[in-house]
């Protein structure tokens, strides 16, 4: 355990005073988002901390973190062999969506009985100290970028803890080291000082690659507790082969798209006049209503799931607005226009699709899967486009020329296999700690 300087104690101090003073306005979004997201008081009651007997085992050696869908579905080759040598699993995350996607995963192993669901306390004392008096954890691994003050210090008093896959963007980091940080900068020291001292606690550091690696060791982990250990969402190569077609006819894919995308894309598609069918999955569903508006003014052939649209013959937009709809989507799609990175988002997770052999486009702001965009751009199992305009250009070719469509997605397939060895790392480094 750190020994904390009074330094240290005064900002510990102010986190907790802060954390108090925000409880009120905590309260509210934590019942936003259970009514929201369709969490119910089962949301709400995890989150403050309050766990019944039927919430799970009462001891679990082995606790894996995720806060959401993309964290879930990151870590199923590695907690699946976890299951294989009969470890038992507490799998906590931070959103409805996330639960679902556990659950959905969890229904299709051998043995779903190992594997238990709780939502992560918000990280007020009182929440934590239920939270591990209840599941009496003996080893923490935390997804990517969780890293939560009193949870770390109250759960290293039990066992290690591990960041696991773990990244710091580029942004976030500069804040964290900046010599003179954004206003206020009183705020923005004190910040950086307190993550120093919650990396402390970890007992070690298995990052995506080298640059989160040192990222991790220029904020003050020992270079012996932070390795490169690879990008875990690599190893989730599946093949859904017998995954039956959701789509009555051939289509194009526009996935995880934010505000003005949709529209965007469907106005220089239906201006294409092409046969296919443009389906829409946005990355938030309950956008629906202003999507229906906007892409209602483009054309009266539009459709919605959650209207139960039924897809006819002049249909010629889709829109995909409810969860869990994505897998079988990617595995038959024509093409797939990957959200989030004709708009400055960042992009979204490229791998998923990928190991299903779509053929890719994305936007030019790919910034937080910059390695996997890259890697499969010299792959030739992806192509990025400047703008709109160029990606009409580039998927009205892609649609005549089907042996371009299968090669990439192909490409694509072949470079995410051969990381699946990962997993065999991975346990390398973290079955020692167990």
């Amino acid at each position: 355990m750190p020994t904390d300087t009074p330094a240290d104690r005064t900002d510990w101090r102010f986190y907790r005073i802060l954390l108090w003073l925000l409880s009120p306005l905590v309260l509210l979004i934590t019942l936003h988002q259970a009514v929201r997201r369709q969490g119910g008081w089962q949301y709400v009651r995890q989150r403050l901390g309050g766990y019944r007997p039927d919430d799970g085992p009462c001891a679990t050696s082995l606790w894996i973190h995720c806060a959401s869908v993309g964290e879930v579905r990151a870590i199923d080759a590695l907690a699946e062999s976890m299951l294989n040598d009969g470890h038992e699993l507490l799998v906590t995350t931070s959103t409805p969506s996330g639960r679902d996607a556990l659950l959905q995963w969890r229904s299709m192993q051998n043995t779903p009985e190992q594997i238990s669901h709780a939502y992560l306390p918000l990280d007020y004392p009182s929440a934590v100290r239920r939270f591990l008096q209840r599941f009496q954890p003996e080893n923490a691994w935390m997804m990517e970028s969780e890293i939560w003050p009193n949870l770390y210090q109250a759960m290293a008093e039990r066992g290690p803890i591990t960041l696991i896959n773990a990244r710091l963007s580029q942004k976030t980091f500069a804040r964290l080291t900046a010599e003179h940080p954004p206003a206020p900068a009183w705020f923005w020291r004190w910040l950086q000082r307190l993550y120093r001292q919650t990396c402390r606690y970890l007992t070690r550091v298995l990052a995506k690659n080298k640059e989160e690696a040192q990222r991790f060791v220029a904020l003050g982990v020992p270079p012996e507790r932070v390795q490169a250990a690879g990008n875990l969402k690599l190893t989730n190569y599946r093949a859904l082969a017998n995954d039956p077609n959701p789509m009555p006819c051939p289509y194009v894919l526009v996935a995880s798209s934010h505000q003005d995308e949709e529209f965007q894309i469907a106005k220089r598609w239906l201006a294409r006049q092409r046969p296919e069918l443009l389906v829409i999955v946005p990355r938030h569903p309950q956008r629906r209503k202003s999507l229906k508006t906007q892409l209602g003014g483009l054309t009266h052939s539009l459709t919605l799931v959650s209207q139960h649209d039924p897809i006819r013959a002049e249909t010629q937009v889709h829109l995909a607005d409810t969860f869990g709809q994505l897998m079988p989507l990617y595995a038959h799609a024509q093409v797939v226009i990957m959200g989030g990175s004709f708009v400055p988002k960042g992009g979204h997770n490229l791998l998923e699709p990928a190991s299903l052999g779509a053929c890719l486009l994305t936007g030019p702001d790919m910034r937080d899967f910059e390695p996997e965009t890259q890697a499969l751009l010299e792959a030739d199992g992806l192509q990025q486009c400047a703008d709109y305009d160029a990606l009409l250009d580039a998927l009205c070719h892609l649609l005549e020329t089907p042996q371009t469509r299968q090669a990439m997605g192909e490409n694509a397939q072949a470079w995410l296999r051969q990381h699946h060895a990962l997993i065999d790392d991975y346990r390398a480094w973290l079955l020692p700690l167990s």
